[in-house]
């Protein structure tokens, strides 16, 4: 290296100041980025627990509805299955001012979600005027806006869910870049105080002390001297430089004394004009040092400057340290509590689940209570048949009889005298087909008017079977898409323990962070260290010279 002394000890504390402003921005940058990614995961988890309370608050109106409809049309409980809608209503509003700050896109499905709960409440209040036998077509509306509103929220979870790993990934990513950048940047500065050290041991006190130990060999008159450092072209050299001129003046010195006896006159006036020059060089050299030992120490005090703003930094970073670690606190509670709230919303489906079972379970039964009457009721419309071809078939008797006793009393008629009394038993017999007759078209009324009761409650029958069939079918369907949210549940209970998780890792990091800003406020320590030796090691070469000069003008 060559320049002046001054100039490199400069260029070094420019480069350390530099890697020092780098490592405080780093850091600094880092923590911004953490602190956002903290806030934005605590918004996304507050998201992720609002929808599981309006999940949580649609099943249990529900569930409220259906204990409404199995136990009797108790008002109680439609009244809390539209407290409960109302609630979901109000989440849903808190969700629509959270999910706005962090994503505008998120409104056109919080305002579809807010109408869909709308409809829902609304339909459950029309339940206090709608008589029971409409109950059935009242309560689809209700189950499809519920319906509706529950895919909208898994919609709006889901989202959420998927932005909350996201950001951890993203924090995760950005505290293990500045982890490294910090570790890279205190590593380059710890190396740069180190190589500055060595340089101002290697360039500066080195060459001064063997400078100076040349200087006092030749105060006690040696000759035949080597100076070292003459080569080079900074002060150091300049100063070797001096130190040979001087050499090149004593030896001449020397040589006059040793002809002061030819001309002693000439000598002492020689040697008065040599010892002038000795005295400058001695004040120019003395001057030299100087300036040198005065630029080493105010080095050293600039570097003790940055090593004290190194301290501050670290400090600094250490309090942004804590302080994102007590956003990552607030933000694993947030995803403890919202793990709670989906543990309870998963009981709550479950249930809902086997209240639905019961439901379609009930339904069946009625349908089979419903199809044996139907098959009893086609029994006895089969037997009034057969009684119908019973009486038909008397009827003709009767008929035949009447022709009978008609055929007898026109023989009776013929036969005369003798004819007379079979005449008497066909006239009774003709009366007895003719009650007959009678009573068989009254006994034909009545199976006609049983086979017409029976034909209308067959078909009433037929028709509540087949409603009691689609009342089970609706069951059926209710208990199966309650089971497919359990299932929704429990992933959202994966899910929500998947991002604590993540946010224990983050903490995890941001203690490493701590230890690093721990390790930079050591590191400023050594470098504070390196500059106090630095400005000891001045002040030794400023007493080393001292004492030099005075040799030379003792000399």
């Amino acid at each position: 290296m060559s320049g002046s002394i001054g100039k490199q000890l400069q260029g070094l504390f420019i480069l350390c100041a530099t890697l020092l402003v780098l490592l405080g921005a780093a850091a600094s940058y880092g923590l911004l980025q953490v602190q956002d990614r903290a806030s934005r995961q605590q918004d996304l988890t507050q998201i992720v627990l609002l929808t599981a309370k309006v999940y949580t608050g649609v099943y249990d109106a529900q569930s409220s509805l259906g204990t409404y409809l199995d136990k009797g049309r108790n008002l109680s409980d439609l009244d809390a299955a539209v407290a409960k809608a109302q609630a979901a209503i109000d989440y849903n509003q808190q969700l629509a001012e959270v999910a706005s700050e962090v994503d505008p896109a998120y409104l056109p499905k919080t305002d579809q979600l807010r109408a869909d709960l709308t409809g829902f409440k609304t339909n459950i209040e029309v339940l206090y005027e709608t008589p029971d036998y409409q109950i059935g077509e009242a309560i689809r509306p209700i189950f499809d806006y519920g319906y509706a509103a529950g895919q909208q929220t898994i919609s709006v979870r889901e989202r959420a869910e998927e932005k909350l790993v996201a950001a951890g990934d993203t924090s995760l990513d950005t505290i293990q870049t500045t982890l490294t950048w910090m570790a890279v940047l205190a590593l380059v500065a710890i190396v740069a105080v180190l190589l500055g050290r060595y340089f101002v041991a290697r360039r500066v006190i080195a060459p001064i002390r063997n400078i100076a130990d040349t200087s006092a060999r030749l105060a006690e008159g040696a000759s035949d001297l080597e100076i070292p450092e003459i080569h080079r072209q900074d002060e150091i050299g300049e100063m070797a430089r001096a130190l040979e001129s001087l050499r090149v003046m004593q030896d001449a010195a020397r040589l006059d004394a040793a002809n002061e006896l030819e001309n002693q006159v000439a000598s002492r006036k020689e040697r008065d004009r040599n010892l002038a020059q000795v005295q400058e060089l001695a004040d120019a050299f003395e001057r030299l040092v100087g300036n040198v030992a005065q630029d080493v120490a105010s080095a050293s005090g600039q570097l003790k400057e940055v090593a004290r703003t190194m301290a501050d930094n670290a400090e600094v970073s250490s309090q942004r340290v804590s302080n994102a670690s007590r956003l990552l606190e607030e933000t694993s509670n947030g995803v403890t509590n919202a793990a709670a709230a989906s543990d309870e919303f998963v009981m709550s489906i479950s249930e809902i689940s086997r209240q639905a079972a019961s439901s379609a379970e009930r339904a069946g039964q009625a349908t089979e209570a419903a199809q044996q009457a139907d098959r009893t009721i086609s029994d006895l419309d089969q037997m009034a048949n057969h009684v119908g071809l019973v009486v038909e078939m008397i009827s003709q008797i009767a008929q035949r009889t009447n022709l009978l006793a008609l055929n007898a009393s026109i023989e009776a008629a013929r036969g005369g005298e003798a004819g007379r009394g079979f005449a008497v038993v066909a006239s009774e017999v003709k009366e007895l087909a003719a009650q007959t007759a009678r009573a068989t078209e009254e006994v034909e009324a009545q199976i006609k008017m049983i086979q017409n009761s029976s034909t209308a409650s067959a078909g009433a029958l037929r028709q509540i079977t087949d409603e009691v069939g689609k009342l089970g079918v609706t069951s059926t369907s209710i208990a199966s898409a309650v089971d497919q949210q359990a299932v929704a549940g429990q992933e959202l209970a994966r899910n929500i323990d998947a991002a604590a998780r993540n946010t224990e890792a983050v903490s995890s990091d941001m203690t490493e962070v701590s230890r690093m800003a721990t390790a930079t406020g050591a590191a400023a320590s050594q470098v504070l260290s390196g500059c106090t030796s630095l400005e000891q090691q001045a002040e030794m070469l400023r007493e080393q010279v001292g004492e030099f000069l005075a040799h030379v003008r003792a000399a």
